[in-house]
């Protein structure tokens, strides 16, 4: 496996760590405590599918937590990453761990599902 497949697999494989995180919060019996670790999860997932889409395209994935940068370089390779809508995550990423209010549990619910969508449309495309 080349240094490129290596660091693509590296980024899915902790992706999928990340979702599977959320997700077993998600089960647990409270998990509206759990909500903004939930999002945080989710969001993790979807970056790191991103930046693995963007490397596969042979550009060096930025160093940001940004959901809406990265989405819109996504789409310079696919017109079909314009149809996500990633606002609900914009403040799921580090802004949640500190300043940003707690996420209820719909939204959590939500994240999750967003997160699988944009995997699976991402595995397709690897």
């Amino acid at each position: 496996m080349n240094e490129i497949n290596e660091k693509i697999a590296n980024l899915i494989d902790k992706a999928n760590r990340d979702l599977k995180a959320a997700e077993v919060l998600l089960k647990d019996a409270e998990a509206d405590f759990h909500s903004g670790n939930i999002c945080f999860h989710s969001q993790q997932c979807v970056e790191k599918y991103l930046k693995a889409y963007l490397i596969k395209n042979g550009v060096h994935a930025p160093k940001t937590h940004d959901l809406l940068y990265l989405i819109e370089l996504c789409s310079d390779f696919n017109d079909e990453f314009k149809l996500f809508d990633l606002s609900s995550f914009v403040n799921f990423g580090v802004e949640i761990r500190y300043d940003d209010p707690i996420p209820s549990i719909d939204e959590a619910k939500a994240a999750i599902k967003t997160a699988n969508v944009i995997a699976n449309f991402i595995i397709k495309l690897l």
